[in-house]
């Protein structure tokens, strides 16, 4: 079961963009999607900016280096 929810993860990291704004969750699965979204800025240059639902998220998100911002100050940003 663990080998699946990694092989879910990672493809869905595959669809990440530069310059999206990714919801970083809370869970197993989730788990996986914020390491490849991590290797992915870390060796392919990705650009992106991380909102996490926890602090076990934003903890591990930090530790790969994801750029992060808070929800509420994304709201409150003019649009492009």
């Amino acid at each position: 079961m663990e080998e699946l929810k990694k092989i879910a993860g990672v493809t869905a990291a595959k669809y990440v963009e530069d310059g999206m704004v990714v919801g970083l969750g809370t869970g197993s699965t989730a788990y996986f999607f914020v390491e490849e979204i991590g290797r992915r800025i870390k060796e392919e240059g990705l650009s992106v900016v991380g909102v996490t639902t926890s602090s076990q998220t934003t903890k591990q998100a930090e530790g790969l280096g994801i750029p992060l911002k808070v929800l509420m100050l994304l709201l409150m940003e003019p649009t492009k």
